[in-house]
């Protein structure tokens, strides 16, 4: 019996082409490729949730032209908080959850222009936690290997840190999700296009988790009862 050996460039070539495989089969739900959708525009993709359902609002978080990124939260981040969130569901939890600022409760909001949505943070983003040390893996001899691949599609910095998804309803339906690392939210304007064609009151909700790596390790979490507000003509 013969046996066959692979050297680590080998092992860290083969992961990469499946990476690349599997870029080809998933979709992202970065602005570039799934902005706002039409409403009653239907998925045809085989995931489900925020990230491919045509509701989610997520900045891209790659720079232009050498620019820092408008934003850091990631594709990959966005992933993770709606497995997450189909795991174990969204905790109502007042203490760790974010605390709306603006609008305040039952404010009619002028809809001639976006509204810019602010919230502060809870314990959950208040605190920074302790990270223990680890030794060197495999792993990381992997991640070495891999980096002198170049990627045929670029990738987003690993997320790190407190993230917020930021959740409208009306008439109990979701509208739009927006996904950012910043306590305030302006609407694009196709996204306030969405929220200005419902009807009656709106209902928010700030979701907060806190991620390492791009994978969520506390949360996500949100405030025990919504916000409400109405768009005025």
């Amino acid at each position: 019996m013969r046996t066959r050996f692979i050297s680590v460039a080998g092992l860290a070539a083969a992961l990469f082409t499946g990476s690349l495989a599997l870029g080809i089969a998933t979709q992202s739900c970065s602005s570039g490729s799934n902005p706002v959708a039409d409403a009653g525009t239907a998925d045809t993709g085989e995931e489900t949730g925020p990230c491919s359902d045509g509701t989610i609002q997520l900045l891209a978080c790659e720079g232009v032209d050498g620019a820092p990124p408008v934003e850091t939260f990631s594709d990959e981040a966005c992933q993770a908080l709606d497995d997450a969130e189909h795991r174990s569901g969204v905790s109502h939890d007042a203490a760790r959850a974010p605390s709306i600022d603006a609008p305040t409760e039952a404010q009619a909001v002028p809809s001639t222009a976006p509204f810019t949505f602010r919230w502060h943070n809870g314990t959950v983003a208040a605190r920074t936690p302790r990270v223990p040390p680890r030794g060197y893996t495999i792993g990381d001899e992997l991640a070495r290997w891999t980096q002198l691949v170049p990627s045929a599609d670029a990738h987003c910095a690993p997320f790190n840190g407190v993230a917020y998804a930021v959740v409208f309803r009306a008439n109990g339906q979701e509208l739009l999700r927006a996904e950012t690392s910043r306590t305030s939210y302006t609407p694009t304007a196709d996204a306030w296009t969405r929220l200005r064609a419902a009807r009656g009151t709106l209902e928010l909700r700030v979701e907060v988790a806190r991620f390492g790596t791009s994978m969520v390790t506390e949360g996500p979490y949100d405030q025990t009862t919504p916000r409400t507000f109405t768009l005025t003509p």
